[in-house]
């Protein structure tokens, strides 16, 4: 799964929840639910493949947890798994092979119903997914403050760039000599290319530099290759978001995504 970047700040996360697995720099104990008959260094090693596959994407995490409901040597000799469910703690998501920049989030967690892998490559420590069923996010959080700390301390471009969130609407706004400001807004809708499926859409509302005004039907066709977000490219399955609220200072994503 890939997901397009765009100079907005969702981007990396959903590349790795969509296959189960998340990019660990401190190792957890229990991750599992249920043993098999490998035993605990077999499901150590699942562990660490599903790590290894996700290391490109997540960095800095605090907590992760991966439940398979069965875990069985059956699953794993066949690559069949029924459901696999990633619980993720803070850190930052990005695609870390192109770009150093990460968005931080609060916590993650993502459902994946009958996920298919390669078995032979499995076997030999590698993780490939074929297809699944429904990947559901049932929780996505991320705050502007997190954000913009992450922005004041990136290189480049994205050192200029600041985000507030409002109910409905994100507004960036470039800081430097040449300021600029644009506001989009976020929206779930059905993907046309994968029915049943859903989506992210970024609507551009405004858009300014140096004092001059750009359309936004412009901007929106400057940013024609980024929409929608979520590119599975070849993973046959079933994407479903849940709820999005956007609110003062915080995004919410997912099944479970009202603030409690």
């Amino acid at each position: 799964m890939r997901i397009k970047t765009p100079g907005f700040f969702i981007a990396g996360l959903l590349s790795a929840i969509a296959i189960a697995g998340a990019n660990d720099r401190q190792p957890t104990g229990a991750l599992f639910q249920q043993s098999w008959s490998g035993g605990a260094q077999s499901a150590d090693r699942v562990q660490d493949i599903f790590k290894k596959r996700l290391a490109p994407y997540l960095r800095g995490i605090r907590d992760f947890r991966v439940e398979m409901e069965p875990f069985s040597s059956e699953q794993i000799q066949k690559g069949k798994f029924k459901k696999v469910r990633v619980r993720i703690t803070g850190g930052e998501a990005g695609d870390f092979r192109h770009q150093n920049f990460g968005l931080p989030f609060v916590a993650a967690e993502a459902t994946v119903t009958d996920l298919v892998v390669d078995p032979e490559k499995f076997s030999n420590g590698e993780l490939e997914a074929w297809s699944a069923g429904v990947i559901q996010v049932n929780a996505f959080e991320l705050r502007e403050a997190d954000i913009n700390a992450a922005l004041a301390k990136a290189e480049g471009e994205w050192r200029l760039w600041r985000v507030t969130l409002h109910p409905g609407v994100i507004r960036l706004q470039r800081i430097g000599k040449i300021k600029g400001t644009v506001e989009v807004k976020l929206r779930i809708a059905p993907d046309p290319k994968r029915p049943a499926s859903e989506n992210i859409w970024l609507d551009i509302e405004s858009g300014s530099v140096a004092r001059l005004s750009f359309s936004s039907k412009l901007l929106q066709w400057l940013i024609r290759d980024h929409n929608p977000l979520i590119d599975l490219k070849g993973l046959q399955a079933t994407v479903r978001l849940g709820n999005l609220e956007l609110s003062r200072g915080r995004i919410i994503l997912g099944s479970r995504g009202q603030r409690k």
